[in-house]
């Protein structure tokens, strides 16, 4: 009996010798990618940071693209900006053209650059790019398809009141314009003094030396332009005196 419990075990020893591998673990030199300290290797004449200042307690930040050499700077429209004044960020010992303190024009139509001179001599120049974040304007119909609204200019101090939506109650950066069946500007009406002008409605008013310009039977048709945006009616009016 001993000698077939020593047998057994015998074989399930050889048993588990025979199911035991035995693993190689294969190791290969590999060349480590090269590490670059980008705070050494940043160009010296790049624009770190560009802020507008003028638009009271909350700054703008420019959005930099040094790929695209660009900065693209979001205005929402209730500022009414005509010129960015900005703070502009260099590496130390660069210099910029123009100045950090000459005045951005908000709707030049020329491209508004700004060349960066590193300390090395190396030269970057970037655009800047205003996008204005104006909702949509819409100006309200005096007219319709079946009925032509006639105003009596006749009387002093003749005066138009029109409304819409999302008008800038601003006569510097809102305006209202004659436009003649050609799509021809005729007339730009004046400021309406004292006016109490919102979101929904503003007056104009028409100059006592100007009526001769409003000819009798005649379709014009009224355009608002209300800082970046404009909307024209679809049907005309007319005017008498």
């Amino acid at each position: 009996m001993i000698i077939k419990q020593q047998w057994l075990f015998l074989l399930l020893a050889v048993a588990c010798l025979a199911a035991c591998t035995k693993t190689v673990d294969k190791w290969s030199d590999k060349k480590a990618d090269t590490v670059r300290d980008t705070l050494t290797t940043l160009s010296d004449s790049r624009i770190i940071a560009f802020k507008v200042r003028n638009t009271g307690e909350v700054n703008i930040q420019g959005a930099i693209n040094d790929s695209a050499r660009t900065i693209t700077v979001y205005l929402p429209y209730f500022y009414q900006l005509q010129f960015l004044e900005v703070n502009v960020t260099l590496p130390e010992g660069a210099s910029i053209f123009p100045t950090s303190d000459s005045l951005v024009p908000v709707f030049d139509t020329a491209k508004i650059l700004y060349t960066v001179t590193g300390k090395s001599g190396s030269k970057t120049t970037y655009t800047v790019q205003p996008v204005i974040q104006q909702a949509y304007l819409q100006l309200n119909e005096l007219s319709s398809a079946t009925n032509t609204a006639v105003f009596n200019i006749a009387g002093a101090g003749a005066a138009l009141g029109i409304s819409g939506t999302n008008i800038l109650p601003s006569y510097s950066v809102t305006s209202l314009y004659l436009i003649d069946k050609g799509g021809k500007e005729v007339y730009k009406f004046h400021e309406f003094e004292n006016a109490t002008n919102s979101t929904t409605n503003m007056s104009f008013s028409i100059g006592k030396n100007d009526k001769a310009l409003f000819l009798p039977d005649t379709d014009y048709w009224l355009e608002l332009r209300s800082y970046t945006l404009s909307s024209r009616t679809q049907y005309p009016i007319r005017f008498v005196q």
